[in-house]
């Protein structure tokens, strides 16, 4: 049986963005996600927002180790069947 290699670092993964539209595409999204990412959006009500995350490079560990403690300053973390009864109504946070 062939052994599985699998990449390590997210070049070997990642499709790049293909031709000037998408890239342009891709540099406006960027832009636009960055500055409503800055806006001061206070919410007087709590929500309940899901994060999946299906794979972390070796490349990327530090970047995804930082979103995880600014995550941290605006919400708790919760596990999966936790979420569920709070969707379900059935606990309260």
């Amino acid at each position: 049986m062939a052994r599985r290699v699998y990449n390590t670092i997210s070049k070997g993964s990642v499709i790049p963005t293909l031709g000037f539209s998408g890239k342009v595409r891709a540099m406006v999204r960027h832009l636009t996600l960055n500055l409503l990412s800055r806006i001061d959006k206070s919410v007087d009500h709590k929500f309940l927002r899901c994060l999946y995350c299906h794979n972390v490079f070796d490349d990327q560990i530090q970047k995804f180790e930082n979103f995880i403690v600014a995550s941290k300053r605006i919400g708790t973390f919760i596990d999966t069947d936790t979420c569920l009864e709070m969707v379900r109504g059935k606990k309260n946070k």
